[in-house]
């Protein structure tokens, strides 16, 4: 790899780190794709926070995962990418079931937002006060 794909590499490493650090504070859920485009009803149900640091470590992965595929394919060892790809793939839907399962990233049963959520909820019918 040449100068060039390095400094590309390592501006795509520093970007993640940095997007995972922004996520880490619990800001940035508004840059995460489908979360951003929920309905307010559907958003009062996950822990932002939760979502936010599970998220932020998926991006960490990403960014450690890329780094060694490059640098083992940098080394030129022919049976590497023959262990990275399945490696991320598995990663990949690994963290999608455990994203989806057991309502890891949902707000806990007994936290105060959820039950002045229900508490507003059960006020209104239809959009109109009861």
């Amino acid at each position: 790899m040449d100068i060039v794909g390095w400094i590309a590499l390592s501006i795509t490493v520093i970007a993640c780190v940095v997007f995972a650090v922004f996520l880490f504070n619990g800001k940035g859920g508004f840059l995460l794709a489908g979360f951003n485009t929920m309905s307010v009803e559907k958003k009062a149900n996950y822990d932002m926070k939760a979502v936010c640091r599970y998220a932020g470590w998926v991006v960490i992965s990403i960014a450690v995962w890329l780094m060694f595929f490059v640098i083992g394919l940098e080394m030129h060892l022919p049976w590497w990418e023959h262990i990275m790809l399945p490696i991320m793939f598995a990663g990949i839907i690994g963290a999608a079931i455990y994203a989806n399962t057991g309502k890891r990233l949902y707000k806990k049963e007994g936290s105060e937002t959820v039950a002045l959520n229900e508490n507003a909820n059960a006020k209104t019918t239809n959009g109109k006060k009861a």
